[in-house]
């Protein structure tokens, strides 16, 4: 089953996220041809890219929010962002004479239910915040392992086109630029050679 983000609520974090002022550069993410896991990637890579000493200064809802989409990503969960601009949303199907057509639903919760895992909440509500403050597996660029952010710093390491990265990461080649472009202003140098989408970059380790 897809992990389910509201977009509305993901706006919001971004919002905190540059009100934080922990990278010189606001968090601008233009959602049109991307898909909701290279939109919500984006987030992860910004995240990622902060100073250790401004690592404090990060909004609760911004680690938050981290935290469950790294979950998400581990457990290979696919993620949609409900709400998302542009796309159509799916509406009840209208009356018809003769017989009624119905458009199935997810069985709401109970509310004896809901009062029976309310202690279990709780407890999980504290584990969460114990468990942001556990700073995670990190690659020799500071991005969390196993995330795509980590698989592109692996081949700007050895050295890749563009368009290879792009491929074998399965991302568009924006974002590996955007990507790169802050990874310049952490003060890393690359070795560039060609042009356009057949650039190779490699980087060159302090």
């Amino acid at each position: 089953m897809a992990k389910k983000i509201d977009y509305k609520k993901f706006q919001e974090v971004i919002k905190n996220f540059n009100s934080a002022g922990v990278i010189e550069e606001k968090l601008v993410i233009r959602t049109k041809g991307l898909t909701h896991e290279a939109i919500l990637e984006l987030f992860m890579n910004a995240v990622e890219i902060v100073p250790e000493d401004k690592e404090k200064e990060l909004p609760d809802s911004v680690i938050e929010f981290y935290n469950v989409i790294a979950e998400a990503q581990e457990k290979s969960k696919k993620i949609e962002l409900v709400g998302l601009p542009g796309e159509k949303e799916e509406k009840p199907v209208a009356k018809t004479k003769g017989k009624k057509k119905t458009v199935k639903e997810e069985p709401e919760e109970k509310p004896a239910e809901k009062v029976k895992t309310k202690t279990k909440k709780k407890a999980e509500k504290e584990a969460k915040k114990t468990e942001k403050k556990e700073k995670p597996e990190t690659d020799k660029l500071g991005a969390r392992v196993g995330s795509g952010t980590s698989k592109i710093n692996d081949l700007l390491i050895s050295g890749a086109t563009l368009n290879e990265i792009s491929g074998m990461v399965d991302t568009p080649i924006g974002r590996i630029k955007n990507h790169i472009y802050a990874l310049t202003q952490k003060g890393y140098e690359f070795t560039k050679k060609g042009e356009k989408s057949d650039t190779y970059y490699k980087i060159k380790l302090k």
